[in-house]
């Protein structure tokens, strides 16, 4: 369902949320949800204004009962440091809200369960799980220390297990709402698997020609032997990439990253 469209920018709620407030209703848990609804509002709030203040361009935002996903434009290439700043901003509205919470302990009828229903969305949110915060934080770092694609690789793994333990856990106290949340996860992983190699060339493509002066330079030296499919695995998010090819001890030549992209599009013709 689409509620407001201005500027190329939409919000919308998942079907899991509407699932969840009926569930919630036909309980007599509304209240609770309506609780937990207004906390993911300021959770994605959080990521927004943080998205704003790089200037992201989003282009819509999906509600869900525990967050929500911003659907950003040319996202594959940001700046790592931007992209984990935005994923951690929705878990740092919780903790502030716990601090608060303990600091001013407010006396208003049901604070034990607004801290409780806090809590549950801070530690679910922190789950190494994608494409929740602490997913995106597992894939921010990753894209760090490794090249694009293995990042890709090492959150599908870091996710599956995540996924497998949570299971576990879930099986001993199976709760409707936990386990809608559950399904969501393990389909957004499965997703992921699916569309690693499309995603991969969706990243080749909007790092071709992105000369954004906060991309960092890295330069590496290489053996003239790699081919090209061996190349665009190296290449790293929000970086600037040169390589100097050595032959023998000798360099013979360099390649910077778009002309690996452009030599990578043209084979597959």
């Amino acid at each position: 369902m689409r509620l407001m469209k201005k500027s190329n920018f939409s919000i919308s709620f998942h079907p899991v949320l509407w699932v969840m407030a009926l569930a919630s209703f036909l309980s007599g848990q509304f209240l609770s949800f309506f609780m937990l609804f207004i906390l993911v509002l300021f959770h994605e709030a959080a990521h927004a204004m943080t998205a704003a203040c790089f200037k992201w361009k989003v282009a819509k935002l999906t509600l869900l009962p525990f967050g929500g996903q911003l659907e950003v434009k040319k996202i594959l290439n940001k700046p790592v440091s931007e992209e984990l700043a935005v994923a951690c901003s929705g878990p740092l509205f919780h903790i502030l809200v716990h601090l608060l919470m303990i600091c001013f302990q407010p006396p208003f009828p049901l604070a034990d369960e607004l801290y409780h229903l806090n809590l549950q969305l801070l530690f679910f949110n922190l789950l190494p799980v994608w494409p929740l915060d602490g997913g995106r934080v597992v894939y921010s770092v990753a894209n760090l220390l490794f090249p694009f694609k293995k990042s890709v690789h090492i959150t599908l793994i870091v996710s599956s297990i995540s996924l497998f333990a949570l299971l576990l856990i879930l099986l001993n106290g199976i709760q409707f709402q936990w386990m809608l949340l559950y399904i969501y996860s393990a389909v957004c992983t499965w997703q992921l698997y699916l569309n690693r190699h499309l995603l991969h060339k969706q990243f080749l493509l909007e790092k071709w020609g992105d000369h954004a002066p906060d991309h960092k330079v890295k330069v590496k030296v290489i053996e003239d032997k790699l081919n090209i499919h061996s190349l665009v695995n190296k290449l790293y998010k929000g970086r600037k990439q040169y390589f100097i090819l050595m032959r023998n001890g000798k360099m013979i030549g360099n390649l910077s990253d778009d002309m690996i992209i452009k030599r990578y599009f043209s084979a597959e013709k």
